[in-house]
């Protein structure tokens, strides 16, 4: 909890946000936010919907999911008049003069400026960009760089950008990694809307972006950083190394039982995958143990598709007679997390039943040897469902062209041939493999609703189970 609201009481604090939500709707309407584009107005309706967003606690309990998207396209079309998209990288260009910001020029105004003109784009790339035609931010129509990586209190009335070294841990760390990912859900977006197929090597392209990144933030996520706190790392890398993990899920199940010699190409994927997997693992591990778990709530939408990962590991090793306990312990710790996430004062209902669904699977991979888990049944049965590969059609060489981003260089360009696509699952045969999420023909787009019908035709499953 941030140090100023320690000494109010907890029930006060919980309800500072639809306190906040109101009061930047009152102020909205009392701005003529319409008749005249003002910064302020911008202000206000970035914290509304920071309120209403998709996937946020507060957005099914408000009943107003569907206006934050029109409310974000008002935002980012005011900061347009305004001209924060054309900011540029020269540090002496300025905003125009508005109430909200200094008079003289100084990095307080442009930084605060590129701050609220990035997070609309972050936003509108995570959320509004897989919806075709509905994007208002294209890579080429703004030309303002990234905001800098510092603390609020270096944002002041001179020039002066304090140094720090690349390490250096702000409390703009994780904003500035949200705009990674919107990065990495933009390209991947944009190369699943082409009619070309994406090949296997631009899955791997798109992984060595990530892999860099969570290299970079395994350097400021040291743990012999003076400012890393508990949760810094299941904050910060969490989600990158979930986004790995969906990343691969159309190739991981077949790279763990390979059938053919095209399937051996996927062992990437499942070394990758079952890095990241344990990676999240023991993240939420640490926020199960530490007791911050209840401010990183959206953080359990990461926990079953990796603890599905190392099942499956768990299930091979075992059947193969090695020793699976690392995998076993790994999925008993998120276990754990989730029967915390249980408790109506940690969550709210909707992620409680979550929890308690995710505790329900979980057991079922827990509470009986292997070749007596029902939910081993289910498995068997997905990774015996892969098809002999169909005869390829002659082999057409595509090109994926994307306009890239200068700061971002490792998603910036993929243009690379793509490899002849895999064959398909079988029509029957769970397409997204319970893991996956997604059909093979698309493996870059995938539902990020927490509960799948993968998820509830494996609730079954167990249910209709003699335990």
């Amino acid at each position: 909890m941030p140090a100023a609201l320690q000494h109010y009481p907890a029930a006060d604090v919980a309800s500072l946000p639809r306190v906040w939500y109101r009061t930047a709707e009152i102020a909205l309407h009392a701005s003529s936010w319409a008749a005249k584009p003002q910064l302020r107005a911008v202000q206000a309706i970035l914290l509304k919907i920071s309120f209403e967003r998709p996937g946020s606690q507060s957005a099914d309990d408000s009943g107003e999911g569907s206006s934050f998207f029109v409310w974000l396209a008002t935002a980012t079309r005011i900061c347009q008049l305004l001209g924060l998209h054309r900011l540029g990288s020269d540090p002496s260009t300025m905003p125009v003069n508005d109430p909200a910001l200094p008079q003289k020029p100084c990095l307080l105004k442009r930084e605060l400026a590129k701050r609220i003109w990035f997070f609309c784009l972050v936003h509108d790339w995570i959320f509004v960009t897989a919806s075709p035609g509905m994007s208002q931010i294209h890579v080429n129509s703004f030309d303002t760089d990234p905001p800098l990586n510092l603390d609020e209190d270096d944002l002041g009335l001179s020039m002066s950008v304090p140094e720090y070294p690349s390490n250096h841990m702000s409390v703009y760390s994780y904003t500035k990694n949200l705009f990674i990912l919107a990065q990495f859900q933009r390209v991947a977006t944009d190369l699943s809307q082409q009619r070309a197929p994406v090949g296997y090597a631009t899955i791997l392209q798109l992984d060595a972006g990530l892999q860099n990144e969570i290299h970079r933030l395994e350097q400021i996520c040291d743990f012999s950083n003076p400012n890393l706190h508990s949760y810094h790392r299941p904050l910060l890398l969490a989600v990158l190394h979930n986004r790995v993990v969906r990343l691969h899920r159309s190739f991981f199940m077949r790279g763990m039982n390979p059938k053919t010699s095209e399937d051996k190409q996927f062992k990437e994927s499942v070394t990758a995958s079952l890095r990241s997997a344990e990676a999240v693992c023991q993240m939420l591990r640490e926020l199960g143990v530490n007791g911050h778990r209840k401010f990183l709530w959206w953080v359990p939408a990461y926990g079953l598709g990796s603890s599905i990962v190392l099942f499956v590991r768990a299930l091979q090793k075992e059947e193969q007679g090695s020793d699976a306990s690392k995998e076993r312990a790994l999925i008993r710790d998120v276990r754990r997390f989730y029967e915390l996430g249980t408790s109506p004062d940690i969550t709210l209902p909707q992620a409680s039943l979550i929890c308690k669904q995710a505790c329900r699977i979980l057991d079922g991979f827990l509470e009986h040897p292997t070749n007596d888990s029902p939910a081993v049944d289910v498995f068997r049965q997905i990774t015996t469902k892969i098809m002999s590969p169909a005869p390829q059609p002659p082999i057409e060489e595509h090109r994926h062209k994307l306009d890239g981003f200068p700061d971002f260089p490792s998603f910036s360009s993929i243009n690379s041939p793509a490899v002849p696509r895999p064959e398909t699952y079988d029509a029957e045969g769970v397409h997204s493999a319970l893991l996956s999420l997604t059909s093979i023909d698309n493996p870059l787009m995938a539902s990020e609703h927490p509960m799948t019908t993968d998820w509830n035709q494996l609730l079954s499953k167990l249910e209709q189970s003699s335990f």
